[in-house]
């Protein structure tokens, strides 16, 4: 019994069982707004990493859509283009009239550095004081159904 238990615990050690806090920024928006994430405090926040160029993100603005539309007074999303041209980008938000925060990955403000992406699309579900709950990489259906049962148990 002994050799189990001490695996186990090096495993949450290893991990922490306090939450991460999620790096913070400050960036101007598509419409030129200034967006904080600690200027988000007090609601859920969904960073989404994606790409144009993508098919697995394009199959999620659906999902991202509905997410959105039922959880929009206690959640937020910021979508986070990478490696679109200015042109592309805007027209895919004009064209599926994206409404939550559409942000552009820059060099001057590497949110995909900061939050080490390496696949995509990348979605981190932030708790009410911007401390990381979970994170999925790649397209799953997982994340939104996970999303919805923390908001409901919130409510």
């Amino acid at each position: 019994m002994r050799y189990f238990i001490l695996p186990f615990l090096l495993f949450f050690t290893a991990v922490g069982l306090r939450a991460q806090q999620a790096p913070d920024f400050t960036v101007q928006d598509m419409r030129g707004e200034t967006v904080s994430l600690r200027g988000l405090r007090g609601k859920y926040v969904v960073l989404d990493f994606w790409g144009a160029w993508c098919p697995a993100c394009m199959k999620e603005i659906p999902s991202l859509k509905k997410l959105y539309r039922k959880h929009q007074n206690e959640l937020e999303i910021i979508s986070v283009n990478c490696y679109d041209e200015d042109n592309d980008w805007q027209e895919i938000v004009k064209d599926y009239h994206l409404k939550w925060i559409q942000l552009k990955n820059t060099k001057d403000v590497d949110l995909v550095e900061k939050y080490d992406i390496r696949v995509f699309p990348t979605k981190l579900l932030l708790d009410r004081e911007g401390n990381l709950l979970f994170r999925l990489n790649g397209e799953h259906e997982s994340f939104f159904r996970k999303v919805n049962e923390i908001l409901r148990n919130e409510e």
